[in-house]
């Protein structure tokens, strides 16, 4: 069975969103509402971490910090 991609935004925030990853504190765009795909959509997070990580947080992480949790869970 394949790993489940990273997870999105909720699907009501407006696509200008600009956020502030609550990892790291660094500002991002979450594009989960945008026209293209979503920068995170091409990462994989193990299901184990993306339920600690929805515990975790309220809302998306930045790329930056997710790609470095894919990397450490590998």
């Amino acid at each position: 069975m394949a790993e489940a991609k990273a997870p999105h935004a909720a699907p009501s925030l407006p696509s200008s969103r600009e956020d502030t990853c609550p990892r790291c504190g660094g500002g991002f765009h979450c594009g989960a509402n945008d026209p293209g795909p979503c920068a995170c959509s091409g990462l994989v997070l193990p299901p184990a971490l993306q339920a600690e990580l929805r515990a975790q947080y309220a809302g998306c992480l930045c790329v930056r910090c997710l790609a470095e949790l894919a990397r450490t869970t590998t």
